[in-house]
């Protein structure tokens, strides 16, 4: 992000020093990235296995925190993005694209599976991770990267209060907070320096920062916009504004020439609308009106303010939200792993309409937005609607539940459970009658279930969107209720039962979910599948088959039910399962 090269043109300008005793303000996206460069620093493998877990990210990033203030800076906030404007949206969807690009790549490069070489000693935070440099060629980052952090400071004493989800961009509020209380912002975007910081403020950026060990003083390039307008002779008003408006309209001019435009104003009188269109994200950032912490993921912020918020009558009038997904790892010759937690995520835009409902909006609609091939629209995802089919759907996730959790105790396999049900439930409608879950576990009750494997890691990734699925509807469950919103009956004890949803550090991961997957069959959770799935013979059987495995896989080789009408399996291929929970509806 940021305006490019407009950092590489200043950095002659700026001043290497040790870093005075300050107050700073952290910009909270380039904090989550920095703090992935810091555990993958020397990581050669492009394994996810070789990928910090959630846990880590967060223990690193509060470490990483921990050991600034002990070189004598002082943390004063941590902003997180909560809300995008709606003119980043062609740039969001371009990064998406970028992405599910570069995850075929990926795949492409290693399509029997992903390699098996990992480094031998395990990673620890270190001060060695602020040396410069990128990261090798590796998977996506990970998918929750930014909320994974912000659990970790919310529950740290000393991080909690400083850090915030504002209804904006982050940078906005990182301006304003120096602007007005004076200060340092920590940051790795450029654009922190075209925002008005007050004469006393100064930007600091990631990639710059060092330490000498024996000392423990941290040295980095410190840009002073008022100082740097003063030696290149232009107006500290608005010069770096003229300034990168000119860089933007030619990279490849000098500095000086630069400067000598901005001097006499040349882009800005042959460009006035455009120069004007380049200030309103700096003069007028696109914020919600709302000034309260929501207490929710960006990206739950992001949909809620949306539905609510929406600072402008036009875009409230807008009947379509938003929804950018994390970005999943999973395997692009199948269903994007977020379509069989789908009927979850029904459940948390109906409750968050029915708050706009009150408002007397217009009901929108959502597109979500996930792995993607060509620029879209998104997958348009169904509104339960009226409030009578939306508490049918709500009831029949409840009876899932409870009748999970009344024949397994452990939290997390309740939860998996729900994941692969779903799974079940999604290989049904589309007719296939070896669900890739059942798939797995029969592998792993064989021994032969290969964790770098793409239907392992394309089942992980479903659980995860499972899990992030309960987790948006925890939160917007929460925020109903914590803003005075009445729950019906029934969304109420859903509520509670979702209560128990692990934080996103116990989130399932490559290394931890072969083990979770053997725990499913040791803690009861094939039985309680099998019960579940009654109405369908044929996947009873798989089940059965996977509590008593042959002795001999080999000889004894697993027979999938052939791919046909049959009445004696219970069900008709391609058609919707009779489920508890199949009224919620799942797209191919």
């Amino acid at each position: 992000m940021g305006i490019p090269r407009l950092k590489r043109y200043l950095e002659p300008l700026a001043e290497r020093a040790g870093i005075p005793p300050c107050e700073l303000v952290i910009d909270g996206p380039a904090l989550a990235y920095h703090i992935l460069g810091c555990c993958m620093k020397g990581v050669r493998s492009r394994t996810p296995h070789d990928q910090p877990s959630n846990e880590q990210l967060g223990q690193t990033a509060v470490a990483w925190l921990d050991q600034i203030q002990a070189c004598g800076l002082s943390v004063s906030a941590i902003y997180f993005d909560g809300f995008l404007p709606e003119w980043k949206h062609e740039e969001r969807i371009n990064r998406l694209l970028k992405l599910s690009q570069n995850l075929r790549v990926y795949y492409e490069d290693c399509p029997a599976g992903i390699p098996t070489e990992s480094p031998s000693t395990k990673r620890a935070y270190s001060w060695g991770a602020f040396s410069k440099g990128t990261l090798t060629k590796t998977p996506p980052p990970p998918p929750f990267l930014v909320p994974a952090i912000i659990d970790a400071l919310c529950n740290s004493a000393r991080y909690a209060s400083l850090t915030t989800v504002k209804p904006g961009e982050a940078d906005v509020f990182c301006a304003g907070h120096v602007r007005e209380h004076g200060g340092t912002v920590l940051t790795s975007d450029s654009d922190l320096l075209v925002y008005d910081l007050g004469s006393d403020s100064s930007v600091i950026f990631f990639s710059d920062i060092e330490i000498n060990t024996a000392s423990d003083v941290l040295t980095a390039l410190s840009f002073r916009p008022s100082d740097i307008c003063k030696r290149l002779s232009i107006k500290s008003a608005n010069g770096l504004r003229r300034l990168a408006f000119e860089i933007v309209l030619d990279c490849h001019q000098t500095l000086e020439q630069a400067a000598e435009r901005t001097r006499r104003e040349a882009g800005t009188q042959s460009f006035p609308r455009d120069y004007s269109k380049f200030l309103e994200q700096y003069f007028t950032p696109v914020t919600a009106s709302i000034t309260e912490n929501l207490s929710l993921d960006p990206r739950m912020s992001e949909l809620v303010l949306q539905c609510i918020y929406k600072p402008t009558e036009q875009a409230a009038n807008n009947s379509e939200l938003a929804m950018h997904l994390p970005f999943l790892l999973d395997s692009p010759l199948r269903t994007s792993a977020w379509e069989a937690s789908k009927p979850i995520r029904q459940l948390v835009y109906g409750l968050v309409v029915s708050l706009k409902e009150r408002q007397r909006g217009p009901s929108p609609s959502v597109s979500e937005y996930r792995r993607l091939q060509t620029p879209t629209r998104g997958t348009r995802i169904d509104v339960p609607h009226p409030a009578s089919v939306f508490e049918q759907q709500v009831a029949a996730f409840l009876d899932v539940l409870s009748r999970i959790g009344s024949s397994v105790s452990d939290q997390m396999i309740i939860w998996t459970i729900v994941a692969i049900h779903q799974d079940i439930l999604l290989a049904l409608h589309q007719g296939k009658t070896n669900p890739l879950s059942l798939e797995l576990l029969r592998q792993g009750a064989v021994g032969t279930l290969n964790d770098h494997s793409w239907d392992f890691l394309h089942f992980l990734a479903q659980v995860q969107a499972t899990y992030y699925s309960l987790r948006m509807l925890r939160q917007s469950v929460d925020f109903t209720t914590n803003r005075g919103g009445s729950l019906s009956d029934t969304m109420a004890k859903l509520g509670l039962q979702i209560s128990t949803l692990p934080q996103l550090a116990d989130f399932p991961s490559a290394k931890t979910f072969a083990g979770l997957l053997d725990t499913v069959k040791e803690a009861g959770g094939l039985s309680c599948l099998a019960a579940l799935s009654s109405d369908y013979k044929g996947i009873v059987r798989q089940i059965e088959a996977i509590q008593a495995p042959p002795q001999d896989p080999i000889q004894e080789k697993y027979k999938a039910p052939k791919r046909k009408i049959n009445t004696e399996h219970g069900w008709r291929a391609g058609t919707s399962p009779r489920n508890p929970f199949g009224v919620l509806p799942v797209s191919e």
